[in-house]
């Protein structure tokens, strides 16, 4: 989204047919505020069209002024000094392919049913995104087997946290954090009953508010810093450009987010056929994976800048192989 020639907002609506859709940059909001926007603007929708939506604390209140506690930059709030997380981690694997021209993104979806993928997840004793968060490392670690045989490199997944269920706010800015995680094939071979307890531990270490308050405080950091807020605009460009080269997508392969269960007021559930999440690709992260559940339906949104759907393909083909029924829709031949 380029928002200089989108008259400087952050963010944009679509519409075609039966679908709606909002657009944001990541600066401006995170899924969670993303999906309070939309459910928002559905229901006013609906209303204006002659249905009786009540007011309810699943959507906003148009006609309210936003609250302080809506507004705030959760980050500095809850940012310390004293102790800051190291970023230091290895190049990744990326998945190989043909790029498409710029303006072409490709997409694939899964539609599931949410009890079933519950079910096989806790039969291996992992939430459902620890799950599919290792289905996703295990598809890319066979595919690096396959078209890899010198340079050996992690697989990294990507994982957004959504920092509101572990630190108290109600803010609808962004207020989300990564937890990386994977597997070392440069160590050898792993099974996925391997990866998905790899995985599960590692999420669970991971996920404790001292960690999470560490990795905020090295997020603010620069922020609080008095002689970076000084430089020039073009010169913290290029040192962020920099810093992205280093930090950013080349140590991760690919992200997988869970956008998480969304609830609607029972009068627009009948309205309401199905929620998707869908994430920006780039160059070194040309498929990346979104997870999003409305009533009793698991939707999962494969985006990706390269011609060959290998990943999104085994990816589901595991999936019916552990017993589960995948719909899958494609916007390609």
């Amino acid at each position: 989204m380029y928002f200089k020639k989108n008259g400087g907002f952050l963010f944009r609506v679509l519409y075609y047919e039966r679908r709606i859709s909002a657009e944001f940059f990541h600066s401006l909001t995170d899924g969670t505020g993303a999906i309070e926007f939309l459910k928002t603007l559905c229901a006013e929708y609906l209303s204006i069209k002659g249905y009786n939506i009540e007011k309810s604390k699943y959507i906003l209140d148009i006609d309210d002024l936003p609250s302080k506690e809506e507004m705030e930059d959760a980050f500095i709030k809850y940012a310390v000094k004293e102790k800051f997380l190291s970023r230091g981690e290895r190049k990744a694997y990326h998945p190989l392919g043909t790029f498409e021209p710029p303006g072409i993104l490709h997409l694939t979806t899964g539609i599931l049913d949410v009890d079933a993928v519950l079910e096989v997840s806790r039969s291996m004793k992992v939430s459902m995104t620890e799950y599919l968060a290792a289905v996703l490392i295990y598809v890319l670690y066979l595919n690096q087997k396959k078209y890899s045989y010198s340079d050996i490199k992690p697989i990294t997944v990507s994982v957004p946290v959504n920092l509101r269920k572990h630190f108290q706010s109600k803010t609808l800015r962004n207020f989300s954090l990564f937890v990386n995680t994977g597997i070392d094939p440069g160590l050898g071979d792993y099974t996925f009953e391997e990866i998905v307890s790899m995985v599960h531990h590692f999420m669970r270490y991971s996920l404790n508010d001292k960690f999470l308050r560490a990795q905020i405080s090295a997020n603010v950091a620069a922020e609080r810093n008095p002689v970076l807020r000084i430089i020039p605009l073009i010169v913290k460009n290029i040192s962020l450009s920099a810093a992205f080269s280093l930090f950013g997508d080349t140590r991760i392969s690919s992200t997988l987010t869970n956008v998480g269960k969304v609830i609607v007021p029972e009068d627009m559930e009948e309205h309401i056929e199905r929620f998707e999440a869908m994430l920006s690709s780039t160059l070194l992260k040309p498929v990346n994976c979104s997870v999003i559940s409305f009533k009793n339906v698991l939707t999962v949104n494969f985006t990706r800048t390269i011609k060959e759907s290998e990943v999104e393909k085994e990816f589901f083909r595991f999936l019916v192989k552990k017993g589960l029924h995948v719909k899958v829709e494609s916007n390609y031949e």
